[in-house]
């Protein structure tokens, strides 16, 4: 297939052996190393190290060992190796010392598809192709054991070796519109939910190189007069959110507010999009920029404990260690989302996944199974304890006036909204998921309450408008994290809500009190017996102190 730059980057690639390859010339061989022999297909010279031992080689002629055809010796001073056989065409550091001999030739080893395109090897694979080259060569190829870790070009996606080859395609200087981009960031036109993000994309807008906005594959918006060419996914996401904010029926369009991405898109999509709206319209595509960590999760993999020795018994040897990794196909680790929405319900994975995600800067999102778990835990009781509640209305127990701690549920329900919405419009969604699971056990607590009133033959007070109340306010702010469960509790609390008569009144010093909670942060700072509700009859300050318990201490 076919990669660009962006696509492509640089890992270790741990090897058992290379290979010796020897260019014979009059006055003896040049022994040549590589890890890939059959790139030696496309080799156009020879570069020696100027002070090593095959530097007087330097200004003669070789032999190709496959081809048979002469080929320049050349010198380079500074050379990690001894010498190496140069394939310009599918090595970037080999064009430049091509060119700078000015070695104008160049061998194509691999097409378009990643196959071998030299005749005589076009139709075998790259180990058959490899085996041959090898066999060819005969005695002036030697395999050298040893093991090594070396610099291998990878493809971000599947990490699979990438070979490099040069060919047309559709560029776009965006760096021309890089300027417009830094003016737009700093006053204050872009913004970024973190500084560290802001940071980052300044930093990337002064190394901007033209964009490749072609490639070739059988998906993609086809380039008009250009059969077999589509554009990018990133140059159609770029030209996608142009569209979405009006353009071109409006030539100078507002941007859209709110765009969220991970580290990779965010210079990959993001990035050019703003400079090629910024050339276009004038204004950005995007004005809050909300970057999120890439998804990744823990893997217990097995480890060799490499003080021991081999002799040792295996569970000593061998321990299990936890792995963070990327979440990727070619892992074999990618979860699908509906295996764990049939695991855990897909209220509970939003819930669960913005626990994961954590507020601020973050690279990485780990997806950690007891997270996923607390929010089906929290989930479940919610529905659990609703449904316990309506099971114990619906018996002809007394229900009397409002009791201060049914004022004091609706009160916590109200505070917790409003935290909710501030962490909301301040991006700190896992203090918004926290906040949730807070009133969640906060309103199971008071469902307990209902019970003791009712086992102890108490009237239950005004629990039903309090409910009504309480999830009215709860559905209103968390419906975007459980969607599906509130909706359910919204047709509850009509069918089962309908005479709950009139919402009971806060007192004024419940709201001051949580106001004070939530601006602080620090609840066990909080003498609640230095508040109004010292003054209660000890049942009433014992259920409210009930309440309290992981919402105020």
């Amino acid at each position: 297939t076919v990669l660009v730059s962006s696509d492509v980057g640089r890992s270790k690639l741990k090897i058992d052996h290379h290979y010796s390859i020897r260019f014979r010339a009059k006055a003896g061989a040049v022994e040549t190393k590589t890890h890939f022999p059959e790139l030696v297909l496309g080799a156009v010279a020879v570069a020696v190290k100027a002070s090593g031992p095959f530097g007087k080689f330097a200004g003669q002629k070789a032999r190709h060992p496959v081809s048979g055809n002469e080929v320049p010796v050349i010198a380079v001073d500074e050379l990690a190796a001894d010498a190496v056989f140069l394939v310009p065409a599918h090595n970037r550091s080999d064009d430049q010392i091509a060119r700078d001999a000015r070695i104008r030739e160049r061998v194509v080893v691999f097409d378009e598809k990643g196959a071998v395109s030299i005749a005589g090897y076009a139709e075998l694979s790259l180990e058959e192709a490899r085996r041959k080259v090898l066999e060819h060569i005969g005695a002036d190829a030697t395999q050298i054991a040893g093991h090594e870790a070396i610099d291998a070009h990878r493809c971000q996606r599947c990490e699979a070796v990438v070979y490099q080859r040069y060919s047309e395609q559709f560029f776009v200087n965006v760096e021309n519109g890089a300027g417009h981009l830094r003016r737009a960031i700093e006053t204050g036109a872009v913004q970024f939910s973190h500084t560290r993000w802001r940071e980052r994309v300044l930093a990337h807008l002064e190394n901007l190189e033209p964009w490749c906005i072609s490639r070739q594959q059988w998906w993609g918006n086809k380039i008009p007069g250009h059969p077999g060419e589509v554009f990018s996914t990133w140059f159609s996401l770029a030209a996608w959110a142009l569209q979405g904010a009006g353009w071109p029926a409006q030539p100078a369009p507002a941007p859209i507010d709110e765009v969220f991405v991970d580290p990779e898109l965010l210079l990959r999509w993001i990035v050019p999009s703003q400079i090629v709206a910024l050339l276009i319209t004038g204004r950005p595509a995007f004005q809050h920029i909300i970057v999120h960590g890439r998804l990744q999760i823990s893997e217990r993999a097995l480890q060799t404990r490499a003080e021991l020795s081999p002799e040792a018994h295996d569970e000593e040897r061998f321990l299990f260690r936890a792995v963070r990794r990327p979440m990727r196909h070619s892992l074999g680790n990618v979860v699908q989302p509906s295996t764990l929405i049939r695991r855990f319900g897909a209220d509970a994975l939003r819930l669960g996944y913005l626990l994961c995600v954590e507020n601020g800067f973050q690279e990485a999102a780990t997806a950690a199974e007891s997270k996923l778990k607390r929010g089906r835990k929290s989930v479940h009781l919610l529905t659990a304890k609703l449904a316990g509640l309506f099971s114990m209305l619906r018996e002809p127990w007394h229900v009397g006036e409002a009791r201060p701690a049914d004022k004091f549920i609706i009160a916590q329900a109200t505070a917790a909204a409003g935290e909710a919405r501030r962490a909301y419009e301040e991006h700190r969604y896992t203090d918004a998921a926290v906040i949730l699971i807070e009133m969640i056990e906060a309103f199971g607590r008071y469902v307990n309450l209902i019970s003791a009133r009712r086992q102890a033959g108490h009237n239950l007070g005004a629990v039903t408008a309090a409910t009504a109340a309480v999830m009215t306010r709860m559905q209103s702010a968390f419906s975007p994290i459980c969607p599906f469960v509130f909706e359910k509790i919204g047709k509850w609390i009509v069918a089962q809500c309908a005479n709950a008569g009139a919402e009971p009144l806060i007192e004024p010093w419940m709201d001051e009190l949580l106001k004070q909670a939530s601006v602080l942060r620090q609840r066990e700072s909080i003498d609640l017996m230095q508040t109004p509700l010292a003054k209660l009859p000890k049942r009433e300050r014992a259920e409210i102190l009930h309440l309290t318990k992981n919402f105020l201490t």
